[in-house]
């Protein structure tokens, strides 16, 4: 199967076994793969999904955030580093648990990450994981 078509199924496994909302990957310039509904986001600016946090949940690591995501009512934003080659972003409401939504990325997240490196994405630099979210600073934002 072709890197990105693997990437694409990858995610929309996830999607369903997680019962999340919308999952979105993007990679150093642009958007990698997508599933779900896609109508409470702006999928081409990644910024646009960390704007206005104003208090995140920090999980306590330094590759992954968990907050309130402002789009839609009820509504919990996910970011995880995938291996530093792309930045998972996950949002899921009350027809799941956080709990349910960790178990699923500790099953998913090596063949997620392998998925990216195929397509010959290189490992991003904090630099540009900052400009990716409009300069805002994951590790800022998980405090």
């Amino acid at each position: 199967m072709e890197p990105r078509a693997q990437l694409q199924t990858l995610v929309e496994a996830l999607l369903i076994r997680a019962c999340a909302r919308t999952a979105l990957v993007y990679g150093r310039r642009a958007l990698l793969a997508a599933a779900g509904d896609l109508a409470i986001v702006d999928p081409v600016d990644p910024s646009a999904l960390v704007a206005g946090v104003v208090q995140a949940g920090g999980s306590g690591e330094t590759d992954e955030l968990w907050c309130p995501y402002r789009g839609a009512p009820g509504a919990t934003l996910h970011l995880r580093l995938l291996e530093r080659r792309a930045v998972l972003c996950l949002i899921f409401d009350r027809r799941t648990t956080a709990g349910l939504v960790r178990l699923r990325l500790r099953d998913d997240a090596a063949a997620l990450a392998s998925a990216v490196a195929a397509l010959g994405c290189a490992p991003m630099t904090d630099d540009e994981i900052d400009a990716l979210f409009g300069g805002a600073r994951l590790q800022d934002m998980s405090r």
